[in-house]
């Protein structure tokens, strides 16, 4: 495996981590628009991630 390839995996399992405790922990009584301003972001966090990715990947 290449180093863009590690690194990728690194970040998807970041991610997953926080996509769990964050939410069960840091946010356990917020509800409505913070919880999916939280989600919206990492979701746009992990956008970007898998662009830089890609352009690293096809190169």
């Amino acid at each position: 495996m290449r180093k863009v390839d590690l690194l990728y995996l690194a970040m998807l399992f970041l991610v997953l981590l926080l996509h769990y405790i964050v939410p069960f922990t840091l946010l356990r009584e917020c509800s409505g628009f913070e919880l999916y301003t939280y989600w919206l972001l990492l979701a746009i966090a992990w956008i970007i991630v898998t662009g830089v990715y890609m352009e690293k990947r096809v190169r």
